[in-house]
């Protein structure tokens, strides 16, 4: 299979029959995320170093948009820290249980320890990214001309290292269930 630029791509040929797990290694590229419809149980996984419980997701937020996972029975509190990759960016990153906002971060980069409320572990939550108003995007001495979007990194700690795009999509790669069966 040859990428939209002529690059190859795909070092594997997928199952025929799409049955199972079927994990895809991305690296070294933009703008890639599967997209289909119906919606296909998707998650990425966070990458991290050795010995560390810091799970980290390199995001781009063109617009608002939700990254669902997953609070573990149980789960008393977790954290989330996030950076933009160019400076004069701010990002709009909220931190949101079933029925409310948690936390927000507005700025180029912050952490917040998230204190899991009553009744509310045992649930998908979901991270929402959006661009700041205060952003400012200009080119840096002759770089390419950058549209209205952030490059977030965004890292995990205390909660299963995995991301989806919608609250169906999520997954646990180790426990794979239908959402019905989640809850």
């Amino acid at each position: 299979m040859e990428h939209l630029h002529g690059e190859h791509g795909w070092p594997f040929d997928l199952p025929e029959t799409g049955a199972g797990i079927i994990r895809v290694s991305v690296s070294g590229t933009e703008r890639w995320f599967a997209f289909t419809y119906p919606a296909v149980p998707t998650v990425v996984a966070g990458s991290g170093e050795n010995g560390s419980e810091w799970r980290r997701f390199n995001i781009e937020c063109g617009t608002a948009r939700n990254w669902y996972f997953y609070v573990p029975k149980g789960t008393k509190s977790f954290e989330i820290r996030a950076r933009c990759l160019h400076k004069k960016d701010v990002m709009w990153l909220e931190v949101n249980s079933p029925d409310r906002t948690i936390a927000l971060i507005y700025d180029n980069s912050g952490g917040r320890k998230i204190d899991v409320p009553e009744g509310l572990d045992g649930k998908v939550w979901h991270i929402r990214t959006d661009v700041g108003s205060a952003s400012v995007m200009d080119n840096e001495g002759g770089s390419p001309v950058r549209y209205l979007h952030l490059y977030l990194e965004i890292e995990t700690r205390g909660v299963p290292p995995y991301l989806a795009p919608t609250w169906e999509q999520w997954f646990d790669p180790d426990d794979a269930r239908s959402p019905w069966e989640r809850l």
